[in-house]
């Protein structure tokens, strides 16, 4: 699960904003490339403890483990690696579910603010090594407040230039000739298929995490949900996290 989707699920059980930047946490700080180590405390540390548990649930749920297969056999087919297809399919799928999401769960209720608060105060910068991480960590904040993240995420050319990027980070990734076009086309193609099914997701998700599921009305239900699961939790999210 990408960041917004983190910031979703932990809006469920609060709307405090450190909770809520907790909760990305983990994905931003890996973003910026800064170490993240002295900043756990506090509402922080039950955001980030809620990442945890949500992606250990998000990532078994079976229609995202098939999505990320189908997407990575279709990769490999275009002659991009096994390692190549997996990563790009798992980050693929996020980004799109991110997209969907921003669709109809407003990023200005709880997502910016969140990040506002993050640059804005010391909360996270305080905790940092070093001004150049300081720096690092304000200018992704900088980026993702100024480039229409989530909604970007909506459009596949988007998605599908945010995922070329990151190969071209690291030489031996980089897709050849035809291969962004065939990523592209992967890419749209996955977005029809899991618009019906986000939502679907989310609500399982929630579900095992031990909170009423949000569905809203008027989307489309996916065949294999929180049934599909491991057992209910002994220890329900929403008394480790929340509020009711």
């Amino acid at each position: 699960m990408n960041f917004f989707g983190h910031a979703v699920v932990a809006s469920a059980f609060s709307t405090e904003p450190d909770f809520l930047l907790g909760s990305m946490l983990p994905d931003l700080i890996a973003m910026a490339g800064v170490d993240g180590r002295g900043l756990i405390g506090g509402d922080l540390a039950s955001g980030v403890s809620l990442h945890h548990a949500t992606d250990a649930v998000y990532h078994e749920h079976p229609l995202v483990k098939r999505r990320m297969a189908e997407g990575a056999a279709a990769l490999v087919s275009s002659g991009l690696s096994r390692h190549q297809a997996r990563g790009l399919a798992h980050v693929g799928v996020e980004l799109v579910s991110d997209g969907i999401l921003a669709v109809e769960r407003a990023p200005e209720v709880a997502f910016r603010p969140a990040l506002r608060r993050a640059r804005d105060s010391g909360v996270v910068a305080d905790g940092l090594r070093d001004d150049e991480d300081r720096r690092r960590w304000h200018r992704l904040l900088d980026l993702i407040l100024d480039s229409g993240l989530p909604e970007a995420y909506r459009e596949p050319g988007f998605v599908t230039a945010r995922l070329e990027s990151m190969t071209r980070q690291r030489p031996r990734f980089r897709l050849g000739p035809g291969q962004v076009e065939f990523l592209g086309l992967w890419v749209e193609s996955v977005a029809a298929r899991i618009d019906p099914e986000v939502e679907q997701v989310l609500d399982d998700v929630l579900d095992r995490l031990g909170r009423v599921p949000t569905r809203r009305a008027g989307r489309g239900a996916a065949s294999e949900s929180a049934s599909s699961l491991p057992g209910a939790t002994s220890d329900p999210a929403s008394k480790r996290y929340g509020r009711p």
